[in-house]
């Protein structure tokens, strides 16, 4: 990577990184620390594949919504059968 290239991507971060947080904290209820480990996910998927974004704002603003929604799915889905260490009141087994 070139270093104009690779200042263009921390110009890119530092302009965006705290809305995308901002979103995820404020739209999805995301804690401030596993926003902020979303964002990072975000950028590292960008810049993996920066070549193929063909706009920068909405590509960033869609995926931190994904991620957000992808990390809340699967919070879910952990807490939902378990509580703490012993298995919820609404498993399938109690429910016959």
């Amino acid at each position: 990577m070139t270093l104009d290239r690779a200042a263009a991507f921390k110009e890119t971060y530092r302009q965006y990184a705290p809305r995308l947080q901002r979103i995820a904290i404020r739209r999805f209820g995301i804690e401030a620390g596993d926003a902020e480990m979303l964002v990072q996910a975000v950028f590292a998927t960008y810049f993996l594949h920066a070549e193929d974004v063909e706009s920068l704002e909405p590509y960033l603003i869609g995926a931190i919504c994904t991620a957000s929604r992808n990390y809340l799915g699967q919070a879910s889905t952990s807490t939902d059968l378990f509580c703490g260490e012993e298995p919820c009141a609404a498993t399938p087994d109690e429910a016959w």
